[in-house]
C-alpha cells in the first residue's frame, strides 16, 4: 500500500532541519520520503513563499490555500505549525475523511480543549497522535525493556534538565518518563522561569511516580538550549545528553581503587538513534495503517502528558526572570 500525506506548516520540523541528502531524519518531509509506503501530495503554509522554497527543496507540490488541501483525499495529515495554531487545524481536519493526524506537541494550549478534540476524533474513528518521538527511539525502547525485565533493579532517583517551556520542550521529558515509569502520582512545582513565552514557563520541581521521584531542573533558553536526562537504578544508570543524542550507560561494579566498595562504572557510550527516530515514527504509522499494529504513542498518552504539564505550569510559584 501507498499512503498519501499532507504537511501543514513549512517550518524547521516540517523540512528545515535537514535536507534530502542528509543522514539524519529530523523532519517530517524527510521521514515521509524515507519510507516507500508514503508520498507527500501537498505542503501548505500561510507563508506561501516559504512553502514554495521548501517544496522546491524536497520536490513536493505546494497548496496555495488550506481549502485546496481539504478538497483532496489523503491518508495522513501532519500539523507542524506554531503551538498556538494547532487547535485551528485540528478543528479543520476533524471533518475530513483522514485516517490519521500527527500533530506536533503540545496538542493544544488548553487542556480542556485538548480533551474535547481528542474525544471528537475518537468518536469519529480517526486516529490522532502527538509526535513524542522519543518513545520510538531504540535506546529508549531498550531501557523500557530493561526496566520491565528487572535487569536494572528498582529506580532510585533521576533528574531532567530542560529549557523552552514545560508544555513545549518539557512535555517531551514528562511523556518519556511516563513511558518508562507509568502514571504520575503527584507534581510539586518550585519555580517558574519564563524563557520561552508568557504562557509557557519552564518549571522546576518534582514529578512523583509510584516508585521514584524525578527532579525537573530548568536552564534558560535565552542563553542556551538544554535537554538531558539522568536516571539512577539499583544496578545501572542511563544518562542522556546533547538533547538525547548521546547516551552513557553504567553498571554497578567493584570499585577499582577502594576494596569493598561498589561504583556505577561506565560500560558504554555513544550516539543514540534519536537523529533518525522520526523515521521510526512513520514506520510505526505505516505498520498501523497496514495491519493495525499498536502505536507506542496514543492520543490518551498525549492528553495525560499535557495535563501534567498544565498542572505544573498553573501552580502558584515564585517567578524568576533573567534579564538578558
Amino acid at each position: 500500500m501507498t499512503y498519501s500525506a499532507v504537511v501543514i506548516g513549512a517550518g524547521n520540523i516540517a523540512g528545515g532541519y535537514d535536507s534530502p541528502g542528509s543522514p539524519q531524519i529530523l523532519t517530517h518531509l524527510h521521514a515521509i520520503q524515507s519510507d516507500p509506503r508514503f508520498v507527500c501530495e501537498a505542503l501548505f503554509d500561510l507563508d506561501t513563499d516559504r512553502a514554495r522554497q521548501m517544496g522546491s527543496l524536497w520536490g513536493v507540490p505546494v497548496a496555495e490555500t488550506l481549502e485546496e488541501v481539504l478538497q483532496r483525499p489523503f491518508d495522513v495529515a501532519v500539523i507542524a505549525v506554531p503551538d498556538p495554531h494547532h487547535a485551528t487545524y485540528l478543528e479543520q481536519l476533524a471533518g475530513h475523511d483522514v485516517g490519521l493526524v500527527l500533530c506536533e506537541k503540545p496538542l493544544t494550549q488548553d487542556i480542556d480543549q485538548a480533551r474535547e478534540i481528542a474525544a471528537r476524533y475518537k468518536a469519529a474513528g480517526k486516529t490522532l497522535m502527538v509526535n513524542y518521538q522519543r518513545r520510538f527511539e531504540q535506546s529508549v525502547r531498550r531501557l523500557r525493556a530493561d526496566i520491565d525485565a528487572g535487569t536494572l533493579g528498582q529506580p532510585l532517583s533521576g533528574a531532567v534538565w530542560y529549557s523552552k517551556g514545560i508544555r513545549h520542550n518539557g512535555s517531551h521529558a514528562i511523556d518519556l518518563l511516563r513511558f518508562l515509569f507509568g502514571e504520575v502520582q503527584a507534581t510539586i512545582g518550585r519555580r517558574k522561569t519564563f524563557d520561552f513565552t508568557k504562557v509557557d514557563p519552564s518549571v522546576s520541581g518534582t514529578v512523583r511516580f509510584s516508585n521514584v521521584d524525578i527532579e525537573l531542573l530548568t536552564g534558560d533558553e535565552r542563553l542556551f538550549s538544554i535537554f538531558e536526562i539522568d536516571l539512577l537504578f539499583e544496578k545501572g544508570r542511563y544518562r542522556y545528553s546533547q538533547s538525547g543524542m548521546q547516551l552513557e550507560r553504567f553498571e554497578v561494579r567493584p570499585d577499582p581503587v577502594f576494596p569493598g566498595y561498589f561504583e556505577q562504572l561506565p560500560v558504554g557510550s555513544g550516539p543514540t538513534a534519536l537523529s533518525t527516530a522520526l523515521g521510526d515514527v512513520y514506520a510505526a504509522i505505516g505498520d498501523f495503517l497496514d495491519t493495525g499494529a499498536p502505536l507506542p504513542a496514543t492520543i490518551d498518552d498525549a492528553v495525560a502528558t499535557q495535563a501534567i504539564c498544565e498542572s505544573l505550569a498553573s501552580q502558584e510559584l515564585d517567578n524568576w526572570v533573567r534579564s538578558i
